[in-house]
């Protein structure tokens, strides 16, 4: 899921391994007005208004970790048809494992390696690094793949009636559209044939 190196990513949300009690860690954080200037800025949209996350952190079998939760943004993207700006909200969830990064070579399938059973089945799990989960890198991650690809405002509407007259257009284009209306013609009413 992590393209982009966590260091990278605009969000640089964290959690220490070594601060993450027996009974796992609940947390719900908010991106700072320059954070959510970072993101918009990397996402190449107009404005992230409102970026927070909630999740909770529960221990797993050999020092993983399973984060689930949701994060929740409000964006600005431009509109594919006016231009004009679109507000819209973007919630996602939040359902990653962090492994140790030893643990994630030893469950590649390379030649002479033993593959890990569990490691296929799911979503990829994340690398743990340098200690830490990188929960930012994540969010950001799932809020770019969230983003409308092709935004609208509520009155960009000008498109049915031309989308329309387009589709006439190509249905007399159609050789088919030709053979649909002959077929008719020559079948004439039923029965008649006999």
């Amino acid at each position: 899921m992590c393209e982009s190196q966590p260091d990278q990513a605009p969000l640089t949300w964290s959690e220490p391994v070594g601060r993450i009690g027996k009974d796992g860690l609940e947390r719900e954080r908010a991106a700072t007005e320059q954070e959510c200037a970072a993101v918009a800025r990397a996402l190449g949209i107009e404005a992230c208004k409102a970026l927070t996350a909630t999740y909770s952190v529960s221990h797993l079998p050999k020092g993983r970790f399973s984060v689930q939760g949701a994060a929740k943004a409000t964006v600005v993207q431009t509109c594919v048809v006016t231009l004009d700006p679109v507000e819209l909200e973007v919630v996602e969830e939040i359902s990653v494992e962090f492994w140790p990064p030893d643990q994630l070579e030893a469950s590649s399938s390379a030649p002479g390696r033993e593959v890990d059973v569990e490691a296929l089945a799911g979503e990829d799990p994340e690398p743990i690094l340098h200690g830490q989960l990188p929960i930012g890198a994540i969010v950001y991650q799932l809020l770019a793949a969230g983003l409308d690809p092709f935004p609208r405002s509520a009155d960009a509407a000008l498109e049915r009636t031309e989308a329309r007259a387009s589709e006439d257009e190509a249905d007399a284009a159609n050789p088919f559209a030709a053979l649909r209306s002959l077929k008719g013609k020559t079948e004439g009413p039923a029965g008649s044939g006999d």
